[in-house]
Order: C-alpha cells, then sequence, then structure tokens
C-alpha cells in the first residue's frame, strides 16, 4: 500500500508540475503585445473612404526593433480596423506615428497610380499625426482631417 500512495503522489505532483508550467507559458510576455485598434477618419467632415491608415510604432530608446506596422484601408463611410503585417488584428501597444493616405494603387501592378494623392503632404509624410495604443485598445480613434 506504501508504494501505491508514494505512486499517487508522485502523479500528483507531476501533474501540478505540468499544470503550473502549462499556465506559466500562457503569461509569457510577447515580444510585440497588441490590442484592437478602429476608428473613423473624416475629410472636411465627411468620411474619408478608401485611404491607407497606417500605423507605424515609434522607437524606444536606443533598440532599431520598433515592431510590426499596422494598416487597413477605410469603407465608405471612413471606418477602419488595424491589423498588423504579421496577420494580428490591432495594432501595437504603445506611441505610433499615424499615415494617412489617398492615393489608390493598382492592386495587380502597384507601379499603376489609380488615384493621385489628394490629402496634404502633413497627413501621408506623417508630420502631424500620432496616436498612443493602450493594451485595453480602442474603437474610437478617430482622425478629423482637413483639406486646407
Amino acid at each position: 500500500m506504501n508504494s501505491k500512495l508514494a505512486y499517487l503522489r508522485h502523479t500528483a505532483v507531476g501533474c501540478v508540475a505540468t499544470m503550473l508550467l502549462v499556465g506559466m507559458s500562457g503569461c509569457a510576455k510577447e515580444p510585440f503585445p497588441c490590442a484592437p485598434v478602429s476608428g473613423v477618419v473624416t475629410l472636411d467632415g465627411k468620411p474619408l473612404g478608401m485611404a491607407r491608415v497606417i500605423f507605424s510604432p515609434k522607437q524606444v530608446g536606443e533598440s532599431a526593433i520598433v515592431g510590426p506596422t499596422s494598416f487597413c484601408l477605410t469603407d465608405d463611410q471612413g471606418h477602419y480596423e488595424l491589423a498588423t503585417t504579421t496577420g494580428k488584428p490591432g495594432a501595437m501597444v504603445g506611441s505610433h506615428t499615424v499615415y494617412i493616405c489617398g492615393e489608390v494603387r493598382d492592386e495587380e501592378n502597384p507601379d499603376v497610380i489609380l488615384v493621385k494623392e489628394y490629402l496634404p503632404k502633413r497627413y501621408y509624410e506623417g508630420t502631424e499625426l500620432s496616436y498612443d495604443v493602450t493594451s485595453w485598445g480602442t474603437s474610437e480613434a478617430n482622425f478629423e482631417l482637413s483639406s486646407k
């Protein structure tokens, strides 16, 4: 009976150790944690459809590695939902430079411009817009652009 009790204790300890390891692996911090980000882009008070929205993480410290960029196109109502270049929904948690571009290129032949850039340079060159993504994300990352 003692050997059976020792076996059960050994098995129980093994199960607890395995559960702890599995649980801790789920808590491992991702190198680039992301959060859902969406919002609406307007130009002169009207929804801006078919615009590219790009969130580019800002450099923190001296590391050259900043994390994945996120991007998407706005729909006819100016609404957008970001996804990273690695396919995760949302954007990396942290500060971003935001670029909004009106230029449309042919998907099959990117050298062909279908719609020339019509937004002021300050929006598509990343000199005016920024956004801080929090760990809980947002559905209200709205941008009100002006053509003037």
